[in-house]
């Protein structure tokens, strides 16, 4: 929701609102910054989408959509 919105990922608030380890945060930043090489900018406050990047907001979200990440892929009604 915050990507989707604010076109950021605010580091601080992750750590806030979830019990992640800072490494794995910046692990799973770092994994789709190069994913999207180029067109991301990743500091240590978070990551954001650049104006000229904005239309890939969709692409880029679905990188952290724990459905997305599930190896299966679907849901199991199908």
């Amino acid at each position: 929701e915050m990507l989707m919105c604010d076109f950021r990922i605010d580091s601080a608030e992750i750590f806030r609102e979830f019990d992640i380890p800072a490494a794995e945060l910046q692990a799973m930043l770092s994994a789709v910054e190069r994913r999207f090489d180029g067109h991301l900018a990743l500091d240590a406050t978070g990551l954001s989408i650049p104006l000229e990047a904005r239309p890939l907001t969709r692409m880029i979200a679905r990188q952290f959509d724990a459905y997305e990440m599930n190896a299966d892929g679907h849901s199991s009604a199908i």
